[in-house]
């Protein structure tokens, strides 16, 4: 039983009442806030899990998209397709073809670079983006 109390530490978000640790009872932007919280400690368990375990193990480059377009997006970043495929520790093949799949489902969108159109970024739709908020905060 301790290990499971240890564990729930990954998802503490600093919220001491059952009122307030309720997602429905915060402003959009502490919403927000929190569920990149839990993105970042998500994404960096990824890395310490691949570490750890073996890359050859475990294989979730869309989640590990996802979650990265979340966490740079919320600090004002923008992702190239390139940046993104660097970030899913995959093979370029396989992390385009990731990042075709995650358009497709329309989570995800890709806009030509207005300096360099040989340049593309990448970045979640407002479904995308939603849907991550309510998976990240448990919300149905």
């Amino acid at each position: 039983m301790g290990r499971v109390s240890q564990s729930s530490s990954l998802f503490d978000d600093g919220w001491r009442d059952d009122q307030s640790r309720d997602p429905k009872y915060r402003s959009v932007e502490e919403r927000d806030a929190c569920a990149v919280g839990v993105a970042r400690r998500i994404y960096a368990l990824a890395a310490r899990r691949e570490r750890r375990l073996g890359a050859d193990l475990f294989s979730n480059p869309g989640w590990l998209m996802l979650l990265d377009l979340f966490v740079s997006e919320s600090e004002g970043r923008r992702l190239s397709v390139t940046a993104l495929c660097l970030g899913s520790r995959k093979p370029l093949a396989t992390a385009l073809r990731y990042v075709a799949v995650l358009c497709d489902a329309g989570l995800t969108k890709r806009s030509v670079d207005a300096v360099d159109a040989r340049r593309s970024f990448v970045s979640l739709t407002d479904k995308g983006r939603r849907d991550l908020v309510a998976l990240l905060l448990d919300d149905n």
